[in-house]
Order: structure tokens, then C-alpha cells, then sequence
């Protein structure tokens, strides 16, 4: 699937469960998640990347840092992955 396409179609299953997204771009800082979701207080950075895409050393890096930090981060080509992490970290955590 490309980048665009499960972009799309996971930002429009996660409004539909009241999640807000929000997509992250033009910082400059090289390599951070494309999208970050919020909901109840709780949220998690997603790293997309299209099925033929090669994840980078710095998306790596930003995805450990976040998660050691305690902010769950996911680096992700597949659409079930991520709305299996969405309603684990966000809707079933307590």
C-alpha cells in the first residue's frame, strides 16, 4: 500500500473513533513521525511508510527516543498494526 493511501484510511478510522490527528511536517527535523493522534488526555506518534519504503536510521532514532521517553511511537507499513496500536495505547490504557 503507498504512504498516501494508509495514511488516508487510518486518519479516517481514527476520527471515527473520536481520535484526533494531526500531521507533522515542516519542523526540520529530520526523520520524526508523520502523524501524532490524542485522545482522552493520552496520545502516540506514527511513523508511515509505504510498503516498498525503506524506514531510516533517523526515523528509527526518533521512534526509540519517543518510546523511552513513554511516549508510545510505532513505525508501520501496515494498516491492522496501526489500528491495533491506536486502540491499544489510546483506548484501552488506562
Amino acid at each position: 500500500m503507498r504512504e498516501s493511501t494508509l495514511e488516508t484510511k487510518l486518519t479516517k478510522a481514527a476520527k471515527n473513533l473520536d481520535i484526533i490527528t494531526l500531521k507533522l511536517q515542516g519542523s526540520g527535523d529530520v526523520g520524526k513521525p508523520d502523524r501524532l493522534f490524542v485522545y482522552a488526555g493520552k496520545c502516540v506518534f506514527i511513523e508511515l511508510k509505504g510498503s516498498k519504503t525503506v524506514v531510516k536510521p533517523k526515523q528509527i532514532w526518533w521512534c526509540n527516543k519517543l518510546n523511552k521517553q513513554g511516549t508510545p511511537a510505532l513505525i508501520s507499513n501496515n494498516y491492522e498494526e496501526c489500528m491495533e496500536f491506536l486502540i491499544k495505547q489510546l483506548i484501552e490504557r488506562k
